[in-house]
C-alpha cells in the first residue's frame, strides 16, 4: 500500500515539485536579465520633445538669446489667435470621438485630421518664414557665429544644450 502523507520524491530525495518550482524560477531569471541586456544595449534616451526630428527646434535653439526671442516673438504674432492647450485637448477628444464611432465616418475622420494637419502646418511654415527672416538679417559674423554652435549642436547630436535654464536638448541620431 502507498503511502499518502509521504511526498514523491527522486532519487535525490528532493520533491519534484520543488525542482520544477527551482527550474522556473531560474528561466524567468535568465528571461528577465536578458530584457534588461537588450533594454541596455538598445536604448537611446527618450525622444526628445519635438518627436525625435531636428526640424527647426534644433536650429532655433542655436540661435544666441537675442534672436531666440525674436522667433518667438514672431511666432506668438503669426497667428490670429493662438490655439491654446485646451484646443489641442479637444482636436484629441474628438478624434478619440470619431475612432469610437459606429458605424466609423471615414471622411469626417479624414475631415478632422486635415484640419489638425493645417494648423500645425501653418505653425511649421510661420517657424521657417520667421527663422529664413533672423537668418537674413544677420550680419556675415553672426551667421558664422551661429554655423558654428550649429554645428557644434549637430556634432553633439541634439543631446546637450548651452541654455541658462539648464533644460537638455535628448535628440541622439540613430
Amino acid at each position: 500500500m502507498v503511502d499518502l502523507q509521504k511526498p514523491v520524491v527522486n532519487a535525490s530525495g528532493t520533491p519534484r515539485w520543488i525542482k520544477a518550482l527551482l527550474a522556473g524560477s531560474l528561466a524567468l531569471n535568465f528571461a528577465v536579465i536578458a530584457g534588461a541586456i537588450g533594454m541596455v544595449a538598445t536604448f537611446d534616451g527618450p525622444p526628445p520633445p519635438d518627436g525625435g526630428m531636428p526640424g527647426v527646434g534644433g536650429f532655433v535653439r542655436s540661435l544666441n538669446e537675442e534672436h531666440r526671442r525674436e522667433f518667438g516673438d514672431a511666432m506668438r504674432g503669426a497667428f490670429d489667435k493662438r490655439p491654446s492647450r485646451e484646443t489641442f485637448m479637444a482636436d484629441a477628444q474628438q478624434m478619440i470621438t470619431l475612432i469610437r464611432a459606429e458605424p466609423f465616418d471615414s471622411a469626417a475622420f479624414q475631415s478632422h485630421i486635415e484640419t489638425v494637419s493645417q494648423r500645425f502646418e501653418d505653425g511649421r511654415r510661420a517657424g521657417d518664414a520667421a527663422l529664413i527672416r533672423i537668418i537674413g538679417g544677420m550680419s556675415s559674423a553672426e551667421r558664422q557665429d551661429y554655423a558654428d554652435r550649429l554645428e557644434k549642436r549637430l556634432s553633439k547630436g541634439f543631446d546637450k544644450d548651452d541654455h541658462k535654464d539648464g533644460h537638455k536638448d535628448d535628440f541622439k541620431p540613430r
